[in-house]
């Protein structure tokens, strides 16, 4: 009961079976254990990202990143939520911090979907081809190039993508059920049907 890393294990789960209460509870008794740690405060942003409280996801968001500059995560999720409140240009900015930190493919992606949201297209496709040529040198999941595609509003191709990082078990699918990147797209059967082969609740 005393150990934050527990909570926040547990909180995850929560999260993944949509059960954002008991997310926000698990989460908020990890981050009493251990307040300085990053992940943690963090974790309460995320929380209340995924559970669609984005003005409370801001706000803690923001005083992630100003307590703790450095944390990747924190830059990473203040991002998604100013892509989702339409604050474009500081959800690019918060991710180039992020991608400054530690650069990735999926981090890649991700600021490709912001750029779509920004409706900067080229920008969209500049990212998608350094993802393509990163690829010939090393592997990318499926899920980076599925969420390229629903930046661009590719339903097909993004749940073709997805429809692999299934079968390859790509790790970035526990978020499925709970990710508002899959918005768009939760009504379509196919992605139910996929959310359900992954034994996630819809």
């Amino acid at each position: 009961p005393n150990l934050a890393d527990a909570h926040r294990a547990d909180g995850w789960w929560q999260i993944h079976m949509k059960r954002f209460e008991e997310a926000r509870h698990a989460f908020r008794r990890a981050w009493q254990l251990d307040p300085m740690s990053p992940v943690l405060n963090d974790g309460l942003a995320y929380v209340e990202f995924v559970a669609r409280d984005y003005p409370k996801a801001l706000e803690l968001g923001r005083a992630t990143v100003t307590q703790f500059p450095a944390s990747i995560w924190g830059h990473l999720r203040l991002a998604w939520v100013c892509e989702q409140l339409g604050q474009n240009e500081e959800a690019i900015s918060e991710m180039a911090k992020a991608r400054s930190i530690d650069d990735s493919p999926d981090l890649m992606a991700r600021h490709a979907h912001i750029y779509a949201s920004a409706g900067q297209t080229n920008e969209v496709l500049k990212l998608q081809k350094e993802l393509e040529d990163w690829q010939k040198r090393a592997y990318v999941l499926p899920t980076a190039f599925a969420w390229v595609h629903l930046g661009l509003g590719q339903t097909n191709e993004a749940i073709t993508r997805l429809e692999e990082a299934v079968e390859v078990r790509d790790g970035f699918l526990m978020a499925l059920n709970a990710d508002p990147y899959y918005d768009p797209i939760r009504a379509d059967p196919r992605f139910i049907a996929l959310v359900r082969k992954v034994g996630l609740p819809p």
